[in-house]
């Protein structure tokens, strides 16, 4: 949903999730200095280093969508299926023997 009320929501899914929180936000305009929902600090070489954790999330339209010329700040809003604890626990483990066997 675009913080900006004329433009249209866009349909996406999830492509990718970074597995570790970003040490540095690149983009400005998420920074709490701009306004932005993102809390940080400003280092003494003008890099902005988030004081919560921040995950870098990349998201693919879904079907046809206009083309971005400018860049809007918005919300995501995600939806998923329902997940077991068993099935999250199984997969863990196995990720954990695969790595460790060398695979």
């Amino acid at each position: 949903m675009p913080d900006e009320a004329s433009a249209p929501t866009v349909p996406v899914r999830v492509e990718a999730i970074d597995r570790n929180a970003v040490r540095s936000l690149r983009t400005a305009s998420l920074s709490s200095l701009a306004h932005g929902p993102i809390p940080v600090l400003q280092s003494r070489d003008q890099t902005l280093i988030p004081q919560t954790a921040v995950y870098r999330v990349l998201l693919a339209p879904q079907g046809a969508s206009p083309p971005a010329l400018v860049q809007l700040r918005g919300k995501v809003l995600l939806d998923s299926g329902p997940r077991s604890l068993a099935g999250a626990a199984w997969r863990q483990v196995v990720g954990l023997f695969i790595r460790e066997s060398g695979f």
